[in-house]
């Protein structure tokens, strides 16, 4: 039995009324550190306190991390016996995947498929350009693949894309799109697009289809609905369209990802697509101190496409916002340094309670130095994400081919590692069609390849009897890959480390989940950006994109200066400079106790020195909400008695430069 007053416990009375919303559509409008994530756990805890099967609900997600946070706090709230895996809490790919599995025939793939990833697709429009003998000068692959996921993404498919095509990119593009698709079928693969898309379009084209699915998930939750795309938004508009029991959380301050396709719009127009709509707010930030939280509203508010809110801070009123302007971007760099230093040497904190956000990741460099110089661990979280370094790729791929031969992407990707000395005529010979099995029947003819097939064979018979760790430790072992690393790269022991983790994560997953290796690569495909992170004492350095969703105790943002937040290329379109003042709004909203905002004269971007003004959106803070301070370029860069700044007031401030 379900406790229900146990899970209204402790929530604020916005929090409680969106919980006992149960019936028809709600948006929840919940500002920096309102508690969204605790409300939307709550109210799945309480559908299912007052009977509603675990099956028949739907709660999407942006990340596995944030549904496995809620998972966990489901089963913290409920107790483990009452949590049923029957719950469908996902990201959206996920859920297209799930849906795909049943309707392979309609989209004519086999149970084998695999899943591209951004690099698989890359490499799928390079062959394409080679094919049609396009020049990749002309037609810059990634633009191309840009273009296409666009058109994905807008259910724009490639009969109607051609038709639409209406000057010579995108008629050549037309071309590229058709051939990519078939390409895709002929390696019996979907890309990450397709796993929205094609399920929308199964819908369109077959109602009684998409009927079973609204029968099934009778109550949807959509976290971060400000961050949906156009495919993302019709999905859900579908399957909700029955029983109307939709409730999306978001904040429309906080979209920042118009360049994934993310249509803040979708959250601002709820009400049009849904006209008997309840709307709550959740007014109370428990994160942000009364000063930051309304520094940020001053900012955000100068914003004109946003829905009107007025938060308040639960917290004291803390200190002032930091304004501090220097030289150059290494005495802004060094700035950072001594005053961290400082907090942690003084004030005991830890590393892992600050972090250093930027625009660009041009703008780590000299942070990157700096930090080195001063021993100051630190973490950038702009580097090769796990899934995506060389050496986990190349495994991966021997993997994907394993379980299904047509994936001619993976298996032109490891024909020739380890070397084997086929050179690129015979890999040109051998690949010169798209038929997977007339690839395999080139390939015996190779006497080169002749080990590479035996070491094939072998492990597939293995697949469906060893465990997935099992398989790789012999995959890796039979190809020398060791030796293979040691001789091809100056980092070859870090590789070899990480060739261990992805065993060590295979040894996990076949302890806990008992799945076979197709499960395994499913799991893995479907791994989003900052789903890795190691528990450390570092500082982190990150984009101001990379830190949504996350928080600290101090925050730092540097290159606060026109040009570069905003960027320059947005200064003069209004929708994209809104979306710079969200990025703003974001980056002051990770901080639950100091915010400092630093700006430089002269910055050296991309090897050229620049002479910058402050950024409008400093202009846009009160007085009364900031403390300005100016760095002497011509003495030591900072004292380093935090007191000092701490204690600064008007009339310490007679050479500030009025900002």
């Amino acid at each position: 039995m379900i406790d229900e007053l146990k899970i209204l416990k402790d929530l604020n009375e916005k929090q409680k009324e969106a919980v006992l919303y149960t019936d028809g559509p709600l948006l929840i409008g919940a500002g920096a550190g309102s508690g969204k994530t605790r409300t939307l756990t709550h109210k799945v805890a309480y559908f299912l306190a007052i009977g509603i099967k675990p099956e028949n609900i739907l709660a999407l997600t942006f990340t596995n991390k944030a549904a496995e946070e809620m998972k966990e706090r489901i089963k913290n709230l409920l107790g483990e016996e009452n949590f049923s895996q029957k719950l469908f809490i996902g990201t959206f790919h996920k859920l297209g995947v799930i849906i795909l599995k049943d309707l392979l025939k309609l989209v004519q793939r086999q149970n084998n498929f695999v899943i591209f990833d951004e690099e698989d697709s890359l490499k799928l429009i390079k062959d394409c350009l080679k094919e049609l003998n396009l020049p990749k000068e002309q037609f810059i692959p990634t633009n191309v693949r840009n273009e296409i996921s666009r058109a994905k993404n807008e259910l724009i498919f490639f009969t109607d894309y051609e038709l639409m095509a209406d000057n010579f990119f995108q008629k050549n593009v037309a071309k590229i799109y058709k051939l990519y698709e078939e390409k895709l079928l002929n390696s019996n693969a979907f890309d990450f697009d397709d796993l929205i898309t094609l399920p929308v379009k199964i819908f369109q084209d077959h109602p009684e289809i998409l009927e079973k699915y609204q029968n099934q998930w009778r109550y949807i939750l959509v976290d971060e609905y400000q961050d949906t795309n156009y495919s993302q938004y019709q999905l859900i508009k579908m399957l909700a369209s029955k029983y109307r029991n939709l409730c999306v959380v978001g904040d429309d301050d906080q979209s920042i990802y118009s360049w994934r396709q993310a249509d803040f719009r979708n959250f601002l127009n709820f009400e049009k697509d849904w006209p008997d709509a309840k709307i709550i707010i959740l007014e109370t930030s428990y994160r942000l101190t009364k000063n930051i939280l309304a520094a940020a509203q001053d900012v955000i508010k100068n914003n004109k496409w946003r829905r009107e809110k007025v938060l308040v801070s639960a917290n004291k009123e803390g200190k002032p916002v930091f304004v501090i302007r220097t030289y150059n971007d290494i005495e802004e760099a060094e700035f950072i340094v001594s005053m961290i230093q400082n907090l942690v040497d003084v004030y005991h904190y830890q590393y892992k309670s600050f972090a250093v956000l930027y625009r660009m990741n041009a703008q780590s460099r000299v942070l990157e130095e700096v930090f080195l110089k001063a021993h100051i661990p630190y973490q950038i979280f702009a580097g090769v994400k796990f899934y995506q370094r060389k050496e986990i790729k190349d495994i991966i791929a021997y993997l994907r081919i394993l379980i299904n031969p047509a994936d001619l992407i993976s298996f032109e990707r490891i024909i020739n590692v380890p070397t084997r000395g086929i050179g690129a005529k015979k890999i040109s010979l051998i690949f010169k069609n798209d038929d997977y099995q007339k690839v395999w029947q080139n390939l015996e003819k190779i006497s080169e390849a002749k080990e590479f097939l035996k070491i094939y064979q072998k492990l597939k018979e293995d697949i469906n009897s060893k465990k997935v760790a099992k398989i790789i430790e012999e995959l890796v072992e039979k190809i020398d890959y060791q030796k293979y690393l040691k001789e091809t790269s100056q980092q070859a022991e870090e590789k070899w480390q990480n060739v261990l983790e992805l065993i060590r994560l295979a040894e996990d997953f076949d302890e806990y989940e008992k799945g076979n290796l197709a499960d395994f690569l499913e799991k893995i495909s479907l791994f989003q950006e900052g789903d890795e992170k190691n528990i450390k004492d570092f500082v982190s350095l990150m984009t101001l994109h990379s830190a949504k969703g996350l928080e600290f105790d101090a925050v730092f943002i540097v290159g606060v200066e026109e040009g570069i937040l905003p960027y320059s290329q947005s200064q003069y379109n209004e929708e994209e400079l809104e979306e710079e003042r969200r990025l703003m709004y974001v980056g002051m909203t990770r901080a639950k106790e100091e915010v400092y905002l630093l700006w430089s004269s002269r910055r050296k971007i991309f090897g050229n020195l620049q002479i910058n003004t402050s950024s409008r959106f400093l202009d846009e803070i009160p007085e009364n909400l900031k403390q300005e301070i100016e760095l002497d370029p011509f003495k030591d860069v900072i004292d380093k008695d935090y007191k000092d700044v701490e204690l600064l007031d008007e009339s310490d401030n007679d050479n500030i430069d009025d900002f």
